[in-house]
């Protein structure tokens, strides 16, 4: 027992200095005699065994070590990693913080580590998003304005089964719409309105339509292949025939994700939307922080609520300081007892 707590213990100690380090020695075996089950990185890391592990390494090794420990025993186990960019999923962004969930120094770390390390954190806070509104859902659809590459679609899909809201509102849908890579419209006011921005759509039609490739991605997704939409076009093409119909069918948002990066798109999507919000629902602007047109714009959304529909909007939390969640809701009427709940 002496001896075991020796090598699993005590002062740290490099790994390549003479004596036996057992950690490692778990480290080779775990990677080595992994069940043929196991053949992604990411199913390693994400276990259990895997923590503690890391635990006991990290006893022995600085932190520059673990990093470099790490890096090169997983990209011998799996050669074809590197090729294809796939790294366990945590490895980055776990890697960063020391045992108290502070950030480490990040001197020495490559450039490619860092950048991956740091658009894990943006993602992850998209995802963040996505789980706040399902957490404390209040029913409706959840309709996407600005859908290029669909992970915020995606990442509502998975919220959306995470937290077993099917149960309850088994009818909601789900919608994005974006023009998919093809710019194309009937309408000679649409062209023209969009004119001034023609740069800025080069990003997103330099590979030609793409309407089909964001269809593949869903049905990878594979959540709710019966209840979502994809609608290319031009919002001011789209959106009015959709909306008539929308309302048509009685229908309400639940959540509206707007990540338009325009203002004049944003002046059109608030336009749009507005008295298609349920009384209790989500609002997210991705440019909120980044656009002050924005912020504008979103309180004279906010004004109109209060002096037609008496709702009102609550800040629910920040995105990577770059977009903003907010709540729609009632105005609680004080001269009526009892608690304003949903």
């Amino acid at each position: 027992m002496e001896a075991d707590s020796q090598q699993d213990c005590g002062e740290k100690r490099s790994h390549w200095v003479s004596g036996v380090c057992k950690p490692c020695d778990e480290f080779d075996r775990a990677l080595g005699e992994r069940s043929p089950q196991l053949t992604e990185p990411r199913m390693i890391t994400n276990s259990a065994a895997w923590r503690r592990l890391m635990t006991k390494l990290s006893l022995r090794h600085t932190d520059d070590e673990m990093t470099k420990l790490i890096d090169d025993r997983l990209a011998k186990q799996f050669p074809d990693m590197l090729s294809r960019n796939f790294w366990p999923d945590t490895l980055y962004f776990d890697n960063i913080h020391n045992a108290w969930g502070l950030l480490k120094s990040t001197k020495g770390y490559s450039s490619e580590f860092k950048l991956q390390s740091y658009l894990y954190w943006q993602y992850r806070e998209k995802s963040a998003i996505a789980l706040a509104a399902a957490s404390s859902w209040y029913g409706g659809d959840y309709v996407e304005f600005g859908s290029h590459d669909l992970y915020t679609l995606r990442n509502f899909l998975s919220a959306y089964d995470l937290s077993g809201l099917d149960k309850a509102w088994p009818d909601t849908r789900f919608y994005g719409f974006d023009i998919f890579g093809k710019i194309a419209s009937d309408n000679p006011m649409t062209l023209r309105s969009i004119e001034h921005l023609r740069r800025y759509f080069d990003h997103f039609t330099e590979r030609g339509d793409l309407y089909a490739e964001h269809v593949r991605k869903l049905q990878e997704h594979d959540l709710y292949l019966d209840r979502y939409s994809l609608i290319q076009g031009f919002f001011q093409d789209t959106v009015p025939p959709f909306k008539e119909n929308y309302k048509k069918d009685g229908r309400k948002i639940g959540f509206a994700l707007l990540d338009v990066n325009t203002t004049e798109s944003y002046e059109l999507t608030f336009g749009y939307i507005f008295d298609l919000m349920a009384e209790r629902s989500y609002i997210y602007m991705d440019e909120y922080f980044q656009n002050y047109a924005v912020i504008t714009l979103f309180e004279d959304f906010r004004k109109r609520l209060l002096q037609e529909r008496n709702m009102d909007c609550t800040y629910v939390r920040s995105c990577a300081a770059l977009g903003a969640l907010f709540l729609l809701h009632p105005v609680w009427d004080r001269s009526r007892p009892g608690l304003a709940s949903g």
